[in-house]
């Protein structure tokens, strides 16, 4: 699920983001607040995100703007199934949509330049079809891929009567994620 929310130091203009693996306590409260503030996002709590960065590590990133503030996250994990991975997360600081695009698409790129290293070839993901429709299909095709839906159709208590659909993207491959 991808989000904006609010910040309102958040404002100037930016083309370049940095990307690293989340980093724990470091990194904790900023993802924390950029979760508590986007509807249908689980609170992460300090275990959560400690457990994330130890157990998954390079799979979980923050983008990180030209002024060295944290501006949105991707948290991922290993599912059962090898070589495939769920993105669980995918939060970004509110500012104008261009921006928002740009800082996903970052966070998106970089979890292509960490699969073959981790041998993941597939991520999974669910979004709400309207979320798909728009800011996902930007994302995506800026990137050059195109996720297929699973036909899986999922309901939860999110405060949304819109139900949620699952995605893959299967054999990711780093140079079509970066451009070599």
């Amino acid at each position: 699920m991808v989000s904006k929310t609010n910040r309102s130091t958040f404002s100037q203009e930016k083309t370049d983001f940095r990307v690293r693996e989340l980093r724990f306590p470091d990194d904790s409260k900023l993802v924390s607040e950029i979760a508590e503030r986007t509807a249908g996002f689980t609170k992460l709590s300090p275990y959560v995100i400690w457990m994330m960065v130890e157990t998954q590590g390079p799979i979980c990133r923050v983008a990180i703007d030209q002024r060295g503030s944290l501006c949105g996250y991707v948290l991922a994990f290993r599912t059962s199934n090898p070589g495939e991975a769920f993105v669980w997360q995918l939060g970004v600081q509110k500012d104008t949509l261009a921006i928002v695009i740009s800082i996903a698409s970052a966070l998106v790129r970089s979890l292509g330049e960490v699969a073959e290293s981790n041998n993941i070839s597939t991520f999974k993901f669910t979004a709400q079809p309207k979320r798909m429709r728009t800011l996902l299909k930007r994302i995506f095709s800026k990137l050059g891929l195109r996720p297929e839906p699973t036909n899986k159709l999922f309901e939860f208590a999110t405060g949304s009567l819109e139900a949620e659909s699952e995605f893959l993207i299967k054999a990711v491959r780093p140079h079509k994620l970066y451009g070599k």
